[in-house]
C-alpha cells in the first residue's frame, strides 16, 4: 500500500494513494463546489490541529467515533466528514469523505474505511507500506 503524508507534526496524517498517485479525501475535498468551501478550510484546519496536537487537543464534537466496532473515526466540519483510523501510536490514516445527509454515519463510507483499514492492516504485515 502506498500513502501520501498528508500533514506531519506529532501525528503523521496519511491517505492511500490510487494508481495516479491522488489520495480519495483530496480528491473529495477539490471535488466540492464553492458552498463548502468554508468546511473545506475548517476540516483541513481540524486536520492541521490534530496533527500537531493529536486526540486530546480535539473535543467529540470535531473528532469521534463514526463506527467505534470496527475502529473508524471522523473529522467533522459542518456537513463534512473524512473518515479515518488511527494506527501505530502516532498515525491517523484518512481514509474517505463524505457530505453526511443524515443523523447517522453513511454506512457505505464506514464500510469503505474499514475496508482500507484491513488492507493498511494486512500491507503492514507484511512490511508493504510505501509512503511518498
Amino acid at each position: 500500500m502506498r500513502l501520501k503524508s498528508l500533514l506531519k507534526h506529532r501525528w503523521d496524517l496519511r491517505a492511500p494513494l490510487d494508481a495516479q498517485d491522488r489520495t480519495e479525501v483530496e480528491i473529495f475535498l477539490g471535488g466540492l463546489d464553492g458552498n463548502y468551501k468554508t468546511s473545506v478550510h475548517g476540516v483541513l484546519a481540524l486536520m492541521e490541529r490534530f496533527a500537531k496536537g493529536g486526540p486530546e487537543c480535539m473535543n467529540y464534537k470535531l473528532y469521534h467515533w463514526a463506527d467505534k466496532d470496527q475502529g473508524i473515526r471522523e473529522f467533522i466540519k459542518g456537513d463534512l466528514r473524512i473518515l479515518c483510523f488511527e494506527a501505530d501510536g502516532a498515525v491517523v490514516v484518512c481514509a474517505c469523505g463524505y457530505v453526511k445527509k443524515s443523523q447517522k454515519s453513511d454506512p457505505a463510507m464506514v464500510a469503505r474505511a474499514a475496508r482500507v483499514k484491513r488492507e493498511y492492516e494486512e500491507a503492514a504485515r507484511k512490511n508493504a507500506l510505501r509512503f511518498i
